[in-house]
């Protein structure tokens, strides 16, 4: 299948009238090629026309949404977002039927969610909470402070510090666990790392927040891999 829609949409269209007829039983013992499923590949390609052939196709959709690509076990979402192709992510999000997992991370520990804000991708976050949290405070801070997807001790605060993108954690300081998520990420080990990142974003409505909480923080002698200040930037 992932070939057929490479080569045919009319192949592509037959082989997913086919799938949608198999069992259960059978569906689970199909083997992909080494190019990873049809959605794998669709969603690398950004093959919008076979994408309005496989949505016609809810179980298809459902089965392969969160499968798997290769070893590293990359999903379509986790691709999507890597490959910064925001329409697509866009798209799985708001897939009826089974929602895309944000969560899910690849053998490398990295989740959609977490290269959406490592990368800075504003859009992609503000999908993935109007679309999967839409009215749930509580979940959105359990997501936004699960140090399983950011790293020991880590908020999305962290990823989002080392985007170098201002808008990421100028939307992040309007959550309601904002200050709190921030006074985690000053007090962390890594909290250098974290101060030179928000500098060099150039936001400063976070940094105006960080020097409110830490009045006496001493941001002017921290230096980078590079040996530039905050104040150089």
């Amino acid at each position: 299948m992932a070939y057929a829609q490479r080569v045919s949409l009319n192949c592509l269209e037959y082989l997913c009238d086919v799938y949608d007829k198999l069992p259960d039983s059978s569906r689970k013992e199909i083997t992909w090629s080494s190019y990873g499923s049809p959605l794998i590949e669709i969603v690398k390609g950004c093959n919008w026309a076979a994408i309005r052939i496989v949505e016609k196709h809810r179980e298809f959709m459902d089965n392969l949404v969160d499968e798997p690509f290769d070893d590293n076990a990359n999903t379509p979402m986790l691709i999507a977002v890597r490959e910064s192709n925001i329409e697509i992510a866009k798209w799985l999000i708001n897939l009826p039927g089974k929602n895309p997992d944000i969560e899910k991370k690849n053998v490398e520990g990295e989740s959609p969610i977490y290269l959406a804000a490592l990368k800075g991708q504003v859009e992609v976050i503000k999908e993935m909470l109007s679309a999967l949290y839409p009215r749930s405070q509580k979940r959105r801070e359990t997501l936004f402070a699960n140090e399983n997807l950011y790293g020991i001790g880590h908020s999305i605060f962290y990823p989002a510090s080392q985007s170098g993108k201002p808008a990421i954690l100028d939307f992040l300081m309007k959550e309601k666990a904002a200050r709190r998520l921030l006074q985690r990420e000053l007090q962390h080990s890594q909290s250098e790392t974290f101060i030179l990142g928000v500098c060099h974003s150039g936001s400063e409505k976070f940094l105006k927040t960080m020097l409110e909480l830490h009045k006496d923080l001493q941001i002017g002698g921290l230096k980078d891999k590079e040996g530039v200040t905050p104040l150089m930037r």
